[in-house]
Formats: structure tokens, sequence, C-alpha cells
């Protein structure tokens, strides 16, 4: 699948753009794309952070914290 086949809704967008605190909560429906607009805005942190920092990422379990940040192969 390429990136043209699933963009990013308007609320997804919007989500990235203004989660500019030191925490951001996402909520709402099952499947409605937080996972994707968190992540995004995650990797756009990490990529621009400061050097010898800590970042910390939460999740409701171990694994599913693991789930969404390991690379599938």
């Amino acid at each position: 699948m390429n990136a043209d086949a699933m963009p990013l809704s308007p609320k997804q967008i919007d989500a990235i753009r203004h989660s500019t605190r030191r925490v951001t909560i996402y909520t709402g429906a099952i499947r409605s794309g937080k996972t994707i607009a968190s992540l995004l805005r995650f990797l756009i942190y990490v990529a621009d952070a400061p050097r010898g920092g800590q970042l910390v990422v939460v999740g409701r379990t171990r694994d599913s914290v693991a789930r969404h940040c390991r690379r599938k192969r």
C-alpha cells in the first residue's frame, strides 16, 4: 500500500498541528486514527528533540507500547 492510499484526515492533521504541549492526551473512538496521529507527532518531536534529554512513551500496557513502537519485520 502506498502513502497516497491512506491520507491523514483533517482531524488527524489538526491534532498533530495543535499538539504542542508537554503532554497531549488523545481521546476518541476506536480506530479513529489516534495512534497514527500520536506516533507521527512523536516522530516529529524526536527528529527535533534536544540532545541528551529523555524521551518517554506511555501506553495502557507494556505490550501495547511495544506493538506501536517496534518495527514490524
